[in-house]
Parts: C-alpha cells; sequence; structure tokens
C-alpha cells in the first residue's frame, strides 16, 4: 500500500470521527424533539435499501442508481455514518458479518437498534428537499431487511446476487480469507435474502452477470420497480464506475466473472462447492 493511500485512509478516518462528534452535539441539541416525531419525518420520503453479500456489484448499482437526480445516495455507508449500528470491523468479522448472527441479524420482531437516532443520522445526508428517495447501501442490511421494513414504511428493496465461486475468489484475494470461510458467508447470505425477501412489500432481485450483460435493460427494468423516469440511465454503458476488477480503477460496466474463475484451482472450487452448495445449486451457478 502507498502512501498516498495510507494518506486517503487516515483522512477519511478523521473525518468520520469528526462526523460521529457533531452529530453527536446536533442530537443532544434537537434529538429531543427529533423523536417526537420520527415517524413523520421517515414518510417524508422513500427508502431504497441494497442488499447482497461483498462483491457482488451492490457498490455499482449504488452508484449507479445515485445518478437519478430523484434519489440521494448516502456519502458512505449508511453503518458508518451512525454509532447506532455495530460494524463488522469493530466486532472482528470485517467483510464475514455471517459470523456474528448475534449482533446483526434481526426481523422484525426484534427491537433492533435506536430507530429515531437511526433515521436522524440518516436522513440529513439527503441531496435536496425535493429528493424523493434516499438509497443506503450497507451490506449487513441483507440480515436486517425485515427490521428495516419495520421502520422505514414506503421502501424497496433491491437484492443482487453473483456467481459465487468469482465472489470468494474475490474476498480472498482483496482480504485474505480462507475459502471455506468465504463460501460459508455467501451461502448464509443468499440463503437470509431469499428466505427473507418472502415478506419484503417490495422487493426486487438482480444478478450480478445480467446487470453487467445489459447495464440499460438492467436499470429499465430498475426504473419500473422505483417507478422513476428512466431517462438519466440511457447512456450507462458508456460511462465508467469504480467497480471490483482487480486493480480497483474505474471501467465501463463489465462482467468480471471470468477472470476471477481463472484465479480457482479445480482444489479451489472443490472448496467453494462444499461450503456453498445449497445456494450455488438454488441459483444455478454449480456447473460454472
Amino acid at each position: 500500500m502507498d502512501i498516498r493511500m495510507l494518506w486517503r485512509r487516515l483522512e477519511m478516518a478523521v473525518m468520520q470521527r469528526v462526523g460521529y462528534t457533531q452529530r453527536a452535539l446536533h442530537w443532544i441539541w434537537e434529538g429531543g424533539e427529533f423523536s417526537k416525531h420520527w415517524q413523520e419525518r421517515v414518510r417524508e420520503y422513500k427508502w431504497i435499501f441494497v442488499l447482497g453479500c461483498n462483491n457482488s456489484g451492490t457498490t455499482l448499482t449504488s452508484n449507479v442508481l445515485g445518478l437519478h437526480p430523484a434519489i440521494s445516495t448516502l456519502p458512505r455507508e449508511g453503518q458508518k455514518m451512525t454509532k447506532v449500528m455495530p460494524q463488522p470491523k469493530e466486532l472482528g468479522c470485517p467483510r464475514l458479518w455471517t459470523e456474528r448472527l448475534d449482533a446483526f441479524r434481526l426481523t422484525e420482531s426484534d427491537n433492533g437498534y435506536n430507530k429515531a437516532r437511526l433515521v436522524y443520522d440518516w436522513i440529513n445526508y439527503k441531496k435536496s428537499d425535493s429528493t424523493e428517495f434516499i438509497l443506503e447501501k450497507s451490506p449487513p442490511d441483507t440480515l436486517r431487511s425485515r427490521w428495516l421494513q419495520g421502520v422505514f414504511d414506503h421502501c424497496y428493496f433491491i437484492g443482487l446476487v453473483r456467481n459465487g465461486y468469482a465472489v470468494c475468489e474475490g474476498m480472498r484475494r482483496r482480504n485474505g480469507h480462507s475459502l471455506e470461510r468465504c463460501a460459508r458467508h455467501w451461502n448464509l447470505v443468499n440463503k437470509i435474502m431469499i428466505e427473507d425477501s418472502r415478506f419484503l412489500n417490495r422487493f426486487k432481485l438482480m444478478r450480478y452477470e445480467e446487470l453487467t450483460r445489459d447495464p440499460a435493460a438492467a436499470f429499465d427494468s430498475l426504473s419500473d420497480f422505483l417507478g422513476i423516469d428512466k431517462t438519466p440511465f440511457r447512456s450507462i454503458a458508456e460511462k465508467k464506475f469504480v467497480v471490483h476488477n482487480i486493480d480497483g480503477r474505474q471501467s465501463q460496466i463489465r462482467d468480471f466473472n471470468a477472470s476471477s474463475l481463472s484465479r480457482l484451482s479445480p482444489e479451489d472450487r472443490e472448496v467453494i462447492t462444499l461450503h456453498a452448495r445449497e445456494m450455488l445449486d438454488y441459483f444455478g451457478y454449480l456447473t460454472a
């Protein structure tokens, strides 16, 4: 890691700490009054939650949706913009948050986090008062979608799924986790997402392969789901975004599965299959 990257990370950490302090002070001043009306404030907007396993296209999807003038995306993952929610890194499970279901798994029957404070921390990052939607993307939301639906009345859930072999390869390469842990994580993330989707009023599943094969058609479909104008996505295929490629550089939307799969040995595939067979079979990836 070069000095510029280290400096950038330090800068982001300082900014995050300053942000926490500012919001804490504002909450002391305004929180009592906000808590009386937080449910009314929630209803002023429609909410979009992007769900899915790490490296499955959730960041790309959020970035593209954020181009729409009707959608405000939080500047970072919502879990990093509040002290209400636990963070995987702080609990010793960075990017493998299914290993701590006790901390992240919530349904509508759970009390969960401080609802008023969570809404307060997120709602102040909208682009303007005229914005119709607020979009939040924190991967562990996949384990608490049913709880989120109970807090954010008018909400939409977009679930991303990607070839499990490619996802596991990327997580091992980027984070150094064993393929066994990555496979178990990918399998459980998607199993919970699909099971919980039966309880969600507005849920749409999108495959990474579908998204990258024909971005225009994919975002037309998402526009129909959200009920928004499709025009801002018309030239999406020509734009460049930071995606989960090998070096993290900007790229046009394309499928990186082939390069990831090429780095897996037959033995690697056997390990992934052993620990993720259920959902690999469910999504038809076993033959990949």
